[in-house]
């Protein structure tokens, strides 16, 4: 079907080739440009949390969409902004570059012509993008294997994806999806629809011709339907203009009713308080209103003498209080001067110590100053000068205290005597008016108990309540005869409105063909009775109506109705088509038979050199301890070892399980190198379960591999970028 690839010659590696990765937000970086990227062997060295990883992700993101942020793993999303990234491939043919950029996965990329046309997102993943996870695997190996030789076989398209595609179409041709219209379960349920449907047709015609000679016979009914349902609106309309008639007179009876109680009631509660006055106005009733008038000018004119004599009783007091105040202040100052008296005597004795002290100086000074002529110094002068002149001042000092005049005892007393007596006339005035004030009192009880006012015991302005209690007993008693009079009257209208609705409600009643005392129940059951015949009548006239309806528009339409034409019209439409699917899907087996043909002769020319070339770079990564990788009969994975033990992977060691696969994906890449040519083969970090010889001996074949493909190994070794570097020399080493 296509040539096979030649490994043998000189290396053919695709012009088109990743030259730039721009992380313009992606994970935590945002704005990193990472190359130039060579198109052979290329390494990229880093430290943890370099972006090694987040690199490999943004380069399979950007090619086949960002993973979703709704699952576990890590999405790669920045906490503010949107992911977006770019891919910059250069054809090294033309030299011109173009960028592949993502933004969101729904607005799609633009790609070179031919990058994308041949793989898909998960065939680059399994074969393409190696980690040391994917390493441990190669699920449905063979589907895969099959896929990626036959898409580089030469054709036009992939004989497998060509399968893939006539199985798709088979299952559309067979789908009962609605969105499958001319499939063949939806053609042949739609044509047994349609064959039911002009079945149909076929009986309804001769129901409706039978049905034509019923619809002459309808007529009269209709009639005499719509007459019985005029005369019972008529009746049911009188019911309940009746009934809502008897329900206002009930209101209104009952209203009345209620008011005759209430005045009833009113009436008892006036009779029941009627009776006797207050016991403290039982002596007053029996006062004439020209009584009461001079009784309360009496009361006033009482008033006004009690109002004198308390204010004569406040001045007395008042008086009282003063000359009191003035007599204890006049007596403290007594004190006093019996103080300065003392002090008079004192200062006599004091006045003979200055005269004396005077004498005795004014001696000692002119003796001073005789004595100064015999001693000729004139100190001596001057000493008896100022002590005669000392002498002077103290007895001129005591003169002054001696003439200085002091008040006599015997005034003080007659001046307190005087004040004493203003006080003891003062109480004497209070007393008087006291006794005046009691007199009084007693004149106006007497006053009060003569005049029916005992219970004011004496007081005037109880009295004076008393007496507007008795005022408003008089008011009341003529507005009770007043409200009696009228309730009066209100009994008796009530009585007469009551008998008046009582007559009207029985007139209406009786017209109406009811008892005297029918009740509102009974009017409303003869209602309801009335309203249940209509309805019945209705529903017949209703259902007659619908029936005669129906069969005018069914003849109306069967005489120019086209449903049974266009039903057999359809239905022989629909049969063609479903011979045409039939057509259709005998094609799709032909090829699919042809297809599956070609892709089993394909497989068994092809993958023996896959294994070939997968035994021999494993042997290569052992040392010859395991030679060769097959498929068993049952379509199996399984290696021999160099004394032909046969194991399946999942008993070899990690590392070895790792060198497997991994001889397994380059030699299926060296097999189908035309498949996804100018994508690049992205490995993170495979090589770090390998010992030294043998990750000297996968680099080897990683470095043969980027003879035809590009190459990029992800490492935070130092030894591993230095071991590619010396496998291959031209190698391309970028630092993060």
């Amino acid at each position: 079907m296509g040539k096979k690839k030649n490994t043998s010659g000189e290396a053919r590696i695709s012009p088109l080739f990743l030259e730039h990765v721009k992380m313009s937000s992606f994970g935590k970086f945002s704005n990193i440009i990472v190359g130039p990227f060579s198109p052979g062997l290329n390494v990229v060295y880093g430290p943890n949390e370099a972006g090694k990883t987040t690199l490999n992700e943004l380069v399979k993101g950007v090619l086949f969409g960002w993973p979703s942020s709704r699952g576990q793993g890590n999405s790669y999303r920045p906490e503010s902004a949107e992911r977006v990234g770019s891919l910059f491939f250069r054809d090294s043919s033309n030299g011109e570059v173009s960028e592949v950029k993502r933004a969101k996965n729904s607005e799609g990329i633009t790609v070179p012509t031919g990058l994308l046309a041949d793989i898909d997102q998960e065939t680059y993943n399994t074969i393409f993008a190696l980690t040391s996870d994917e390493l441990l695997r190669l699920d449905r190996h063979n589907e895969v294997t099959a896929h990626l030789l036959t898409a580089g076989s030469g054709t036009g398209s992939s004989p497998a994806h060509a399968l893939d595609e006539v199985n798709e179409r088979i299952k559309q041709e067979l789908s009962r999806s609605a969105k499958n219209p001319n499939s063949v379960p939806n053609l042949t349920e739609e044509r047994l629809r349609l064959r039911e449907l002009v079945h149909q047709g076929r009986e309804e015609a001769d129901a409706l011709r039978a049905q034509e000679k019923m619809l002459a016979s309808w007529g009269p009914r209709r009639d005499l339907l719509a007459q019985t349902q005029q005369q019972l609106n008529a009746e049911i309309e009188g019911l309940k203009t009746l009934r809502a008639r008897v329900e206002e007179i009930d209101r209104s009876i009952e209203e009345s009713r209620t008011s005759l109680h209430e005045a009833l009631r009113l009436e008892d509660e006036a009779s029941m308080h009627e009776g006797e006055p207050p016991h403290e106005l039982a002596e007053l009733v029996g006062l004439s209103r020209e009584d009461q008038y001079q009784l309360a000018d009496s009361l006033e004119d009482f008033e006004r003498r009690r109002a004198k004599l308390e204010h004569s009783l406040d001045a007395a007091r008042m008086d009282a209080v003063r000359s009191q105040s003035d007599y204890e202040v006049f007596a403290e100052q007594a004190k006093a001067a019996d103080s300065k008296i003392q002090f008079a005597s004192q200062r006599k004795v004091k006045l003979g110590l200055a005269l004396a002290l005077t004498l005795l100086m004014a001696f000692a000074g002119s003796f001073v100053l005789y004595s100064s002529p015999d001693h000729g110094g004139v100190s001596y002068l001057i000493a008896g000068v100022a002590l005669v002149a000392f002498a002077l001042v103290i007895g001129a000092a005591g003169v002054s205290i001696a003439l200085k005049p002091i008040p006599g005892e015997d005034e003080l007393d007659e001046e307190l005597k005087k004040r004493d007596w203003v006080v003891q006339q003062d109480k004497k005035t209070v007393e008087a008016c006291e006794r005046s004030l009691r007199d009084f009192d007693v004149q106006v009880v007497s006053f009060l108990e003569a005049n029916g006012l005992k219970a004011a015991a004496g007081s005037l302005r109880r009295a004076r309540r008393l007496l507007d209690q008795l005022d408003d007993y008089h008011t009341s008693c003529t507005t009770e005869n007043l409200n009696h009079q009228a309730r009066s009257l209100q009994c008796a209208s009530i009585r007469k409105e009551l008998a008046e609705c009582k007559n009207q409600r029985v007139e209406l009643c009786r017209k109406a063909g009811f008892d005297d005392g029918a009740s509102l129940e009974a009017i409303s059951q003869a209602i309801e009775r009335k309203e249940q015949d209509r309805a019945k009548t209705a529903a017949a006239a209703a259902e007659t109506d619908r029936q005669h309806g129906e069969l005018s528009e069914r003849l109306a339409a069967a005489l120019s109705s086209t449903d049974f034409d266009e039903a057999k019209f359809k239905c022989e439409e629909v049969e063609a088509r479903l011979r045409e699917t039939y057509r259709r899907l005998s094609v799709l087996f032909i090829a699919k038979r042809s297809l599956e043909a070609a892709i089993a002769e394909w497989e068994r020319k092809s993958q023996p050199e896959v294994y070939r070339t997968a035994s021999r770079l494993l042997s290569q990564m052992t040392d010859g301890a395991w030679r060769q990788v097959r498929m068993n009969a049952q379509g199996e994975l399984e290696v021999i070892d160099a004394v032909k033990t046969v194991r399946p992977p999942h008993l070899l060691s990690l590392g070895t399980r790792q060198q497997l696969y991994l001889s397994l994906r380059i030699a299926l890449l060296l097999s189908a190198v035309n498949v996804g040519r100018g994508l690049p083969v992205l490995c993170d970090d495979i090589l770090v379960n390998f010992d030294d010889e043998r990750r000297a001996q996968a680099a080897r074949a990683l470095a043969e591999l980027a003879r035809y493909r590009q190459v990029i190994l992800f490492t935070c070794h130092s030894d591993v970028a230095a071991l590619m570097g010396t496998v291959d020399p031209r190698s391309n080493l970028i630092q993060l």
